[in-house]
């Protein structure tokens, strides 16, 4: 068994046991340093001479005829055909005043997202054609090709509105930037000779002065300007990274240039990994975990293949087999495949969001797990992305074939690290309620205030769950984010005291009460008094206790106990896109013709109040319905229970 290996095998012991945990010490993040020269002259020793991508360029029709099935290609020729036909579209033509303003609504409408699609409509049509013309090699692209590049690099801007700063000359590369970036980059390698000879000096020019020269210039000593996603531990770490790579290593004629950004990619790319817990659990969420990891695996695939695989960044963090196995710890069923799992919500994530079928193929070929859902998943059915083009030109027999047997603990996954807890039914029961319950903190990436919340599914359907994500607006990222009730804690099924909410910004995890685990019932206990207080100076406790039981007639229960100094008014809470109806002390959750009830219990009269969120321009897109159950009356101390049952 090889070092890489034995890693893998670390993993999958944890996956194979009761929880999830490394025991291994954090990887050390590394901060802003100037480029190290030896390194450099290493890195460029190890490179070929020529540009460098994980595809041949269109030339190379045997292998295009390989990289995409006729059935899949036929899909990308009507993409392409239809982008030929509309031609000019607004959307695509050259900056003017007009698109500007379409572009550029945050000042006036607290609209970001327009313009990012703009963005993103622009390079995808680069992306397709480019691809489709390699994959049919006939010439009919060549020219629609050559006038979407020309657009682009003619684009004077190339960052999200959200981010783009009127004061500076040059650009910050972000994450509009590096796509970008990558787009050129690949467009120039793949098609080669049919890119228009002036045009290819105007896309090379156009990278270094909007991408290479300002991120070196960044480096610097004493420079006045950072990028601070190099240092920063989140998704636009690996997006950024593997954007910048991919264009350098694909289109610089300077080989020093390309290992310049290599150097910088090796280095820095220590730092996503340092954004995951030490259980491997990705507290952005599921969304972004298919965002940032399929880009540190293009850096990852990119830097080893291009030095022959004297640098493989995987071996610079031990977390990176449990961070390859948190979709299979966040899975709510043990015995259904992993793209036909139900999937918690949490932090900026949307409802029931599956992992990406391309991330986990990898995941499993890196580790040598044999899943048989994916025996015959098929790596040429998509031309879309540089990860894509991944997948289609490996060589998937370099892995390694250890064929472990692949049997998670079926009744429960626990990122002992991370406060995560999710439990299953056992693959045979009749009723099949599922669970995910939340503890950590509140000042994870994508944070929304959400300690103590929990998901519930019945048959793969949400009776009960976290809202999700809201739109991206002007307000999402700012210091007015947590005005916003699908992100603070009004919107998630916490409690309240006085009507105080959660504060954001507590690091410290809570305090896990209880955890105990057994084939019939599994306890999960954690305090939550730090996310109230000071509001609630003289607040003692709160004590927020799971009981989940496994049984033909499974049940579900969410306690919560208050104490403190004086007397408050205390609430617990619901939240849930099921239809409600109330009766007495009954909820009862109706969605696709299934049913759960809710029952409430308490040491005193509660009221139970239901009030529609959502559906607003800076709330959930999908509207959902906040049920209070409230104390009667102020008191010092006092419960409140939610069981939940068929």
């Amino acid at each position: 068994m090889n070092k890489l290996q034995k890693t893998a095998s670390v993993a999958l012991a944890a996956l194979l046991g009761l929880v999830f945990s490394l025991s291994v010490s954090a990887q050390e993040r590394v901060g802003f340093a100037p480029l190290d020269p030896e390194r450099v002259a290493q890195i460029e020793a190890m490179m070929p001479d020529a540009p460098f991508f994980f595809a041949p360029n269109y030339k190379d029709r045997a292998a295009w005829s390989k990289a995409i099935t006729p059935t899949a290609l036929k899909v990308y020729i009507k993409r392409a055909d239809a982008y030929v036909a509309r031609g000019g579209e607004s959307t695509l033509e050259p900056w003017n005043p007009d698109w500007m303003d379409k572009w550029f609504n945050v000042p006036k409408t607290n609209d970001s997202q327009t313009g990012k699609d703009m963005n993103a409509r622009r390079v995808h049509r680069l992306e397709v054609l480019a691809l489709t013309e390699c994959a049919t090699g006939k010439g009919k692209y060549v020219k629609p090709v050559n006038d979407a590049l020309r657009k682009i690099v003619r684009q004077p801007i190339w960052t999200h509105p959200r981010n783009y700063d009127p004061k500076q000359k040059v650009q910050a590369i972000e994450l509009a930037a590096q796509s970008y970036a990558a787009a050129v980059g690949t467009t120039l390698y793949l098609l080669d000779d049919l890119i228009e000879p002036d045009l290819r000096r105007e896309a090379i020019d156009t990278l270094y002065s909007k991408v290479f020269n300002p991120l070196l210039a960044s480096l610097e000593p004493g420079a006045k300007r950072r990028h601070n996603w190099l240092v920063g531990t989140n998704n636009w770490n690996t997006a950024c990274l593997s954007g910048v790579l991919t264009a350098a290593l694909a289109a610089a004629p300077d080989k020093h240039l390309r290992a310049q950004v290599a150097s910088i990619a090796e280095r820095y790319s220590i730092n996503y990994t340092a954004g995951y817990n030490e259980d491997g659990y990705c507290t952005e969420g599921m969304g972004y975990y298919n965002y940032g990891f399929d880009k540190y695996l293009i850096v990852r695939e990119e830097l080893f293949r291009v030095t022959g695989g004297q640098i493989d960044i995987f071996r610079a963090s031990p977390k990176v087999p449990a961070m390859m196995l948190f979709p299979f710890g966040m899975q709510m069923y043990s015995d259904l495949p992993p793209l036909k799992n139900s999937y918690a919500s949490i932090a900026d994530c949307g409802s029931n969001k599956r992992p990406s079928a391309g991330i986990l193929f990898y995941n499993l070929k890196y580790l040598g797990i044999d899943e048989p859902s994916f025996a015959n998943y098929n790596t040429h059915t998509r031309l879309t992305s540089t990860y894509d083009l991944l997948l289609a030109f490996t060589d998937w027999d370099r892995f390694p074939s250890v064929g472990a047997e692949f049997k998670p603990d079926p009744l429960r996954s626990y990122f002992s690290d991370s406060g995560i807890l999710t439990c299953r039914p056992a693959a045979d029961a009749s009723a099949r309620l599922a669970v995910t319950m939340k503890g950590g903190h509140n000042a994870e990436h994508h944070n929304h205030n959400d300690v103590g919340a929990y998901n519930i599914c019945l048959d793969g359907i949400f009776m009960m769950e976290d809202p999700g994500i809201a739109p991206y607006t002007g307000v999402t990222f700012s210091n007015k984010r947590y005005t916003i009730n699908t992100i603070n804690s009004y919107g998630h099924p916490v409690p309240t005291v006085d009507g105080a909410l959660q504060k954001e910004a507590v690091r410290t995890p809570a305090p896990v009460l209880a955890n105990q685990f057994s084939a019939k019932e599994d306890r999960f206990a954690i305090e939550m008094k730090d996310f109230y207080t000071p509001a609630v100076a003289d607040l003692q406790s709160i004590k927020r206790s799971f009981l989940y039981e496994r049984s033909d007639k499974p049940a579900f229960t969410v306690r919560d106990e208050f104490s403190a100094g004086a007397a408050h008014v205390y609430e617990s809470a619901i939240t849930t896109r099921s239809e409600v109806s109330v009766k007495k002390n009954v909820i009862t959750l109706t969605r696709d013709g299934l049913k759960l009830k809710a029952t409430v219990t308490s040491d005193g009269p509660v009221v139970i109040s239901t009030e529609q969120l959502g559906g607003t321009p800076n709330e959930a897109k999908v509207p959902f319905t906040r049920i209070s159950v409230k104390a009667k009356g102020a008191r010092k101390d006092a419960w409140i229970q939610i069981r939940y049952s068929l």
